[in-house]
């Protein structure tokens, strides 16, 4: 018998249910938006001059480190649900913070000059 035969196993997973940008209204109330450390990895401190610190856990693939300061107007927030077998999971929604990717350009070379030195 191994290991994982002992444990249980859980479809564990989660589905995107909606995508938005911060909207401007949003964007003007919040001075700042910082990379913490955090106990789900990597989270935005958002600093709310009226209100105080509010925290939002960023999406695992973010590249981006701690103490980076981001622009509010660029990120997204992203809406997911649960969607597996755990019946201690807590059946409510999440939010995770998502730092949108730029696409990068790359100029077509051809086969006579795949380098682009000519």
């Amino acid at each position: 018998m191994n290991f994982l035969d002992l444990i249980k196993i859980y479809k564990s997973d989660w589905q995107e249910v909606a995508v938005r940008k911060f909207n401007k209204r949003e964007v003007e109330q919040i001075s700042e938006a910082v990379v913490v450390a955090s106990k789900y990895g990597k989270s935005v401190c958002f600093v709310i001059p009226s209100k105080g610190k509010g925290f939002i856990p960023l999406e695992p693939i973010a590249r981006v480190e701690i103490g980076d300061h981001l622009k509010v107007s660029e990120l997204e927030l992203v809406n997911l649900k649960y969607v597996g077998t755990d019946p201690i999971q807590v059946k409510t929604d999440i939010m995770r913070v998502r730092i949108p990717e730029e696409e990068e350009i790359i100029d077509a070379v051809s086969f006579d000059d795949p380098f682009g030195l000519l």
